[in-house]
């Protein structure tokens, strides 16, 4: 009986618990719901990679790729493991993958950060099929790790919060999986990182993560030819594909503002969908923080509060 009585005390303190299960079915069910679209984007190139990586040909040798090797070799161990005989068993077992990932970190962000956890679990996962956050892709998966990242650098910057020895090693597990996954965003998940551990508390566990980031990238790196993966990452990506991506898209000049000052863009700009109220909706939260810290005097928090808000609206 005493310890029934802890374990209803526990979930008395803790609320937000109850939602897990209605929060776990109803991500699984949505998912399901569009496992079989055949809305493909780019998550063909991973199936496609990882295919021919089961017949021993090498990745940026044999096989061009001008993205980190993860995706390829997520999608390889999920082929392998489920041997799938269609294209639509295929396409399911990489979607249902993408909703099995997707529960497990709503319920890290929830256990984390508990009522805030569960409204951003409750609006990013009804949300993000219009941006295809069901399908296989690398961004599918790095927006829960960008996201937990901020929220932590937000907690230790607002709350003066300081990290535990779980924290540390789940920034570090998320750094290093930004940094393989998507190269766009290893900056920010950069900015965040060094920010999260720049004190001495823990130094012990900070340094073990840190060893242990190294020696899995160098691993990871070990398992292609390093000349034809700085080809193919470096050379054709910064010397062919992104110069003429910043030219024909106007991200240079008035576009680069566009973006840092989306939030406030899109109170005039954009087409009326509803995914722009959504993001309406968003802004509206963004600029009373944005006030609440300025009146608090807590402009130190602004870039945080700006980036972390960013994720969110990506």
């Amino acid at each position: 009986m005493r310890y029934l009585n802890k374990i209803i005390n526990f979930l008395k303190a803790r609320k937000y618990l109850f939602f897990l299960p209605i929060l776990i079915l109803g991500i699984l069910y949505l998912h399901f719901l569009h496992s079989t679209s055949f809305s493909f984007t780019d998550a063909y190139n991973s199936y496609v990679r990882a295919y021919f990586l089961d017949k021993n040909r090498l990745l940026y040798s044999h096989i061009f790729s001008h993205h980190h090797m993860l995706m390829v070799y997520l999608s390889y161990v999920i082929q392998k493991i489920t041997t799938p005989h269609d294209l639509y068993q295929l396409v399911l077992y990489h979607r249902m993958f993408i909703g099995l990932f997707s529960v497990c970190m709503s319920v890290v962000l929830i256990l984390k950060f508990r009522w805030v956890g569960v409204w951003f679990v409750l609006l990013f996962e009804l949300t993000k099929y219009y941006l295809f956050g069901n399908l296989f892709l690398a961004e599918s998966l790095v927006a829960y790790f960008l996201v937990y990242m901020g929220g932590v650098a937000l907690q230790k910057a607002l709350l003066r919060r300081s990290l535990s020895r779980v924290d540390i090693v789940g920034i570090a597990i998320s750094t290093w999986m930004i940094a393989f996954l998507r190269e766009p965003f290893i900056p920010i998940a950069g900015i965040l990182f060094v920010y999260t551990f720049l004190d001495k508390k823990y130094l012990k566990t900070k340094i073990i993560s840190i060893f242990g980031m190294i020696v899995a990238s160098i691993w990871m790196i070990q398992t292609v030819i390093w000349e034809d993966y700085f080809f193919n990452m470096f050379t054709l990506n910064f010397g062919g594909y992104i110069q003429e991506e910043l030219g024909s898209k106007g991200v240079l000049g008035v576009g680069i503002l566009k973006i840092i000052f989306y939030p406030f863009y899109i109170f005039i700009g954009g087409q009326n969908t509803d995914f722009r109220f959504i993001l309406l909706l968003i802004s509206c939260i963004f600029v009373i923080s944005i006030a609440i810290l300025i009146i608090q005097k807590k402009i130190y928090c602004l870039p945080f509060n700006w980036s972390y808000f960013g994720i969110i609206k990506y």
